[in-house]
């Protein structure tokens, strides 16, 4: 079942989430194995590069985009430069501070192939 999200990159756009990505990535592969991720970091001065470098190095679906000498910075255009990287027909953007479940993802997948287009999902807390 897992093989069916090999269509589908979750972007997660980071600033200085070392204390966080680690759990997050974890919990993706454990649940997604064959799903792609691209941390598009804005510049993060901890250590959350050298964590996703050691994902990366035993995953080849584990992408990070180091935006630390791009003009532009911010959330958005993490994100855009996140997507761009992609060549997946499903993109689940999600938020590196575990405030968006990644447990969900499989339900916004099902959601998106089922209605089409466009699921937005929001915070209860």
């Amino acid at each position: 079942m897992s093989s069916i999200y090999s269509d589908t990159t979750v972007i997660i756009p980071t600033l200085n989430e070392a204390k966080n990505i680690g759990r997050l990535l974890d919990i993706i592969l454990e649940l997604y194995p064959k799903i792609s991720v691209v941390v598009a970091d804005d510049g993060s001065s901890d250590d959350t590069e050298k964590i996703v470098n050691r994902y990366q190095s035993s995953n080849q679906r584990i992408k990070f985009l180091n935006r630390a000498q791009e003009n532009i910075h911010g959330l958005t255009i993490s994100v855009i430069d996140g997507v761009r990287t992609t060549n997946t027909k499903y993109v689940v953007v999600m938020d590196g501070d575990l405030q968006h479940p990644p447990e969900k993802i499989g339900q916004i997948i099902r959601s998106l192939r089922k209605e089409g287009g466009l699921v937005v999902g929001v915070r209860e807390k």
